[in-house]
């Protein structure tokens, strides 16, 4: 079951002061774009916002850390039924889901979360579910582009609720 979370202008600033920070980073340690289809800044703009929506309900801190050497830790969150977390963020609205590259895989994160968020709805994150490290080490593996990367997959269906654990 998907939770909605409404974000107020305070958070959404407080999301963009961060992902341009966390942005300012990425002459040195390069950036996702995804195809060309948004620019870095907006990449690291939705994946805090996503971030920002589980810390409120999960009622835990937004890592508002940057690192200067590495991207992060390693994980998103801590949240204390889930572990180390790991927060993706898709714009797919309708179909989502979970999508964890083979060889990122990260050791160090018992968790991975899903969000959505849509553009048209811009102030609104819904977080899909959660899938733990033995759920996507279970799922099956695919590549979305010919010689894109093997990927574990897990679609809405196949992840839990995070008002759960929330």
């Amino acid at each position: 079951m998907r939770i909605i979370i409404k974000l107020s202008k305070d958070q959404i600033k407080l999301a963009r002061d961060l992902a341009t920070k966390r942005n300012a980073k990425s002459a040195r340690f390069g950036s996702k774009t995804y195809n060309d289809k948004h620019k870095s800044e907006d990449v690291h703009f939705m994946g805090v916002l996503s971030e920002l929506a589980v810390a409120l309900v999960c009622k835990t801190k937004l890592d508002t850390n940057i690192y200067n050497n590495k991207g992060d830790e390693g994980f998103d969150l801590v949240l204390p039924k889930l572990g180390r977390c790991n927060v993706k963020t898709t714009t797919y609205k309708d179909d989502p889901f979970l999508r964890v590259e083979v060889n990122k895989f990260k050791e160090c994160v018992d968790s991975y979360i899903l969000c959505v968020w849509d553009k048209n709805k811009s102030k609104e994150v819904q977080i899909i579910g959660y899938a733990t490290k033995m759920d996507i080490l279970k799922a099956p593996q695919k590549r979305l582009m010919r010689y894109g990367p093997l990927n574990y997959i897990l679609t809405e269906k196949d992840l839990k609720s995070l008002k759960v654990v929330a």
